[in-house]
């Protein structure tokens, strides 16, 4: 995939999963329009955090492992984003894997290049690159290359309570500018653009209601105003802003302004490509913390891998 250089599967239970899809496909009038003028940022660079904070989200993509022998467990390497703590609870993400048990961290090490097992034994890190030690994991495919190493609770389906988080597509978008030229990643990347969904705040004609459940539903028929940021390289050209959790959506500033938190839906892939594919594409996180880019080229590649996908997935049935 591509990424303008200024830019910088899970499992989940089928019921939720099409209740999620129908939520999207009732709202039948849908207004693409920039509902506020502003530019896509080209500078969200972090604070290097320089003392020890209290408990924040982290993730790292594993791009290293080692074992440790005689049943102690392994060593994930990677470059930490945020700050993590020995002893904290933990998962490890990746598409394969349809359950993720919550694990320890044992020790954590600060890194020179990969020398797993040899580095400065520290108590915690922040925005390093690290060793990670973790006895419960005895064997290298229980965390597998560019698995997601975090401390977020994966929830990819509505919940009254619980927001949108996307920990697994996080982690994977800041380390796209370094690995995306790696087929590996590159295919991972893909892959999970099309297989998750993504939050994106909107303008409704009609206040949202509550269902049964105690989460927050369009009315049908609703009008829909989506968000759509100018590309800075192209003014004309409009992105349509998504976000992989409630957080990064909190770095656009101007939605909460007036002390409120804007109106936001879930959307799938689909529906996604159906918006950014009338503009000129859409950016994840645009505000930070690593902003990635997503043309209409590599929408439509994307749509082309999740149609052999299914292809496939269906032959195997039968």
């Amino acid at each position: 995939m591509g990424i303008f250089d200024k830019f910088s599967k899970k499992s989940t239970d089928k019921e939720k999963k099409e209740e999620t899809e129908k939520e999207v496909s009732e709202n039948k009038v849908i207004d693409i329009k920039n509902a506020k003028s502003e530019d896509a940022p080209a500078d969200t660079a972090d604070k290097t955090v320089t003392e020890k904070p209290k408990t924040t989200r982290f993730t790292l993509v594993v791009d290293c492992i080692k074992e440790l022998g005689d049943d102690k467990g392994v060593i994930v390497g990677g470059n930490l984003h945020g700050t993590v703590n020995v002893h904290d609870k933990i998962f490890i993400l990746h598409p394969m894997f349809k359950e993720s048990p919550v694990i320890e961290i044992d020790g954590i090490e600060l890194l020179e290049k990969d020398s797993l097992g040899q580095g400065e034994k520290v108590e915690f890190a922040s925005d390093k690159r690290v060793g990670l030690t973790i006895s419960a994991i005895k064997e290298k495919n229980k965390a597998p290359k560019y698995s997601v190493v975090t401390n977020i609770i994966p929830q990819l389906t509505p919940h009254p309570k619980k927001p949108l988080d996307n920990p697994f597509l996080l982690g994977l978008t800041y380390e796209y500018p370094y690995l995306i030229k790696d087929r590996m990643f590159a295919d991972l990347f893909t892959f999970t653009v099309f297989s998750t969904g993504y939050l994106t705040p909107v303008e409704l004609d009609k206040q949202p209601v509550a269902a049964e459940n105690g989460a927050m539903r369009i009315p049908q028929n609703s009008r829909v105003g989506f968000k759509l940021l100018s590309n800075p390289e192209q003014k004309e050209e409009k992105l349509l802003a998504v976000f992989t959790d409630f957080a990064a959506l909190g770095r656009w500033k101007s939605l909460f302004e007036d002390g409120k938190s804007p109106n936001s839906i879930i959307l799938n892939f689909d529906k996604c490509a159906e918006i950014a594919l009338q503009n000129g594409g859409y950016i994840i996180n645009p505000f930070g913390p690593a902003p990635v880019y997503v043309s209409k080229h590599n929408i439509e590649y994307a749509q082309k891998m999740k149609s052999d996908m299914d292809k496939k997935i269906a032959q195997d049935k039968k």
